[in-house]
């Protein structure tokens, strides 16, 4: 499974560098014919990973990889492995639904962003964002974080899906000891794994995402198609 991860890996690179290499150029017809040629290639490299790699890791750093390609924002890496399943299998629990809707949100960002709809997709790459953070967060954090975070359904329920309850599962971890309420800003200021400039990269896209889906005047006027020219439908 090594060599054929690592294969993988690679074919992923050498994509992923063409795309960087189109872009800086400017060339806007070869990157068409790419941004065309790169639905079939996700789908035969997202059926290799689904079928070929089971390892949860493995799994979470090749989905990483092509929300890469797929949004050319997402760049959030688990760098920790795990020798025995059984130290992580909390946390395997708590990250294996979020996983599953990790590749349905990928998969839709595509799907928005081919037919013209970048706004669309800038929402959902918000989400896909939180998601990474989240997971990440938990890798980190360790067996007591995913437990509470896997508890955290029931008491959302409870609470009638107050706001204040999103992130309330985060408070047993030993960075937010004592504070009455957890955003996911904050999360993302507890990552281990990434610096602060680029953490500093993401705030300020999310806050932007975040803004454009509201009625102000702000929200309202905001287009991502303005930033966005190439129709590649």
């Amino acid at each position: 499974m090594t060599n054929q991860h690592e294969k993988l890996k690679k074919e992923i690179n050498k994509l992923h560098q063409s795309y960087r290499i189109l872009k800086s150029t400017g060339d806007d017809k070869r990157f068409l014919d790419l941004s065309r040629g790169y639905k079939s290639d996700r789908n035969r490299i997202h059926k290799e990973i689904l079928h070929k790699y089971s390892d949860l890791f493995a799994v979470i750093q090749g989905i990483r990889k092509l929300s890469v390609l797929g949004v050319q924002n997402v760049d959030l890496l688990v760098y920790k492995n795990e020798d025995d399943f059984q130290n992580c299998i909390k946390r395997y629990n708590a990250i294996n639904s979020l996983m599953i809707k990790y590749i349905d949100i990928f998969d839709e960002i595509i799907c928005l962003i081919e037919n013209g709809f970048p706004d669309g997709a800038m929402q959902r790459w918000r989400t896909l964002l939180e998601y990474s953070i989240i997971i990440i967060f938990i890798l980190e954090q360790g067996e007591e974080v995913a437990d509470e975070y896997s508890k955290n359904l029931l008491m959302s329920i409870v609470s009638e899906l107050h706001h204040r309850k999103n992130f309330a599962w985060a408070k047993v971890a030993n960075c937010f000891k004592g504070e009455k309420q957890i955003t996911i800003t904050k999360l993302l200021d507890n990552l281990n794994g990434i610096d602060i400039d680029t953490k500093k990269g993401f705030l300020a896209m999310y806050k932007l995402t975040s803004q454009s889906i509201h009625g102000s005047s702000f929200g309202v006027n905001l287009s991502f198609n303005d930033h966005i020219s190439i129709d590649i439908n």
